[in-house]
């Protein structure tokens, strides 16, 4: 996909031909969509995914993952789509989006820990109910019940941007720190320019 949009073939026809262009953004976009919206399982419960089935079984090779080839075609499509609409190209590398694609790698390697741990002091608190023993003596251990939709909706307004403030640390501090060490690395087992390494015998 970058090769195309770097290809002069491929921007000229989009500026010599901006209604056909259009045209195969909405259709590459809208397909891309249904593809990618293939189910995790049982496609036959709808007849829109089990026509998705039928297409996508021919397509996969045997005993691969139908929902995963699903989700990569789809995003195939829709990058396409997008290469016919410049306009919402130049929304999606507007400096804002750009730099929440900056931090993204480092808010998915942070949000497990912080949602099984911040996430769950603010809605559950930081005590665990005590364990209690039934009529028939029976010791039950303590449940953590779920408080209701409003105390996470309130929570979540400060655990999200927690989230990306802590993925800032990462991506400033822990990134270049792991880049130089590996840098240090690689420049002690690597070779000399004008050094051979051992011959193989053939």
């Amino acid at each position: 996909m970058c090769d195309l949009q770097n290809t002069p073939s491929a921007n000229e026809f989009l500026v010599k031909r901006p209604r056909i262009s259009r045209v195969l953004a909405v259709i590459f976009l809208t397909l891309g969509l249904y593809v990618a919206s293939y189910p995790e399982g049982h496609p036959e419960w709808s007849t829109w995914s089990h026509w998705q089935y039928l297409v996508l079984s021919k397509i996969v090779p045997k005993g691969g993952e139908i929902p995963r080839y699903g989700s990569g075609i789809g995003l195939q499509l829709i990058t396409l789509g997008l290469h016919f609409m410049p306009a919402i190209r130049e929304f999606l590398s507007s400096k804002y989006l750009l730099w929440l694609g900056k931090q993204s790698f480092a808010v998915y390697l942070l949000h497990g820990p912080l949602l099984r741990s911040v996430l769950c002091w603010m809605v559950y608190g930081i005590y665990v109910p005590p364990d209690i023993t039934n009529e028939n003596g029976e010791v039950l251990h303590g449940k953590l019940m779920f408080p209701g939709a409003t105390r996470l909706l309130i929570a979540l307004p400060f655990w999200i941007p927690l989230n990306y403030g802590v993925a800032m640390l990462w991506t400033g501090y822990v990134d270049p720190w792991c880049a130089n060490l590996t840098q240090k690395i690689v420049s002690y087992i690597k070779l000399p320019a004008d050094e051979k390494g051992v011959l193989l015998p053939q």
